[in-house]
């Protein structure tokens, strides 16, 4: 039985996109400074950790490649977003759960009633939590990805 949906696992891709841009990108950004990036993105991070300083350092082209993917991410939330707090119209929104739950309730179905209504709680309480990711790949994008496109 599949526990989760492909929204859901879509919104685990992006928030595990969004951690690595994060992680890799900006100290990397911030240690190598605006130099020129080479052709291919090569090798691993490397870390380097001094007492309570921790610097991540990414090739520049390979942080470049991650930033041309940042305005889709950030599309695909803002679109997972909408779906969920669509209306009852709106294939997947918890308003749409909450009417398949209805009509299955008056039909006596109550175990598919309560599972409809418990994934629609799911689903509401996610939409913070993509808002968020979507928020800081704009900061990034703003922070990070703008000032390699300036260089």
């Amino acid at each position: 039985m599949r526990t989760s949906s492909r929204p859901a696992a879509r919104a685990a891709a992006v928030t595990t996109a969004v951690v690595l841009l994060t992680a890799l990108a900006a100290p990397s950004w911030a240690a190598t400074g605006t130099g020129v990036a080479a052709d291919e993105p090569s090798g691993n991070p490397t870390v380097t950790v001094d007492g309570d300083t921790t610097t991540i350092t990414v090739d520049t082209a390979r942080v470049q490649e991650m930033c041309t993917r940042v305005p889709q991410a950030v599309q695909r939330l803002d679109d997972l977003v909408a779906r969920i707090q669509g209306d009852a119209s709106t294939k997947g929104s918890t308003a749409w759960l909450h009417a398949q739950a209805d009509t299955a309730r008056g039909q006596g179905r109550d175990a598919v009633a309560n599972r409809m209504d418990n994934r629609a709680e799911l689903r509401a309480g996610r939409v913070t939590n993509l808002q968020a990711t979507a928020d800081r790949l704009r900061q990034l994008d703003s922070s990070v990805c703008s000032q390699l496109d300036a260089s």
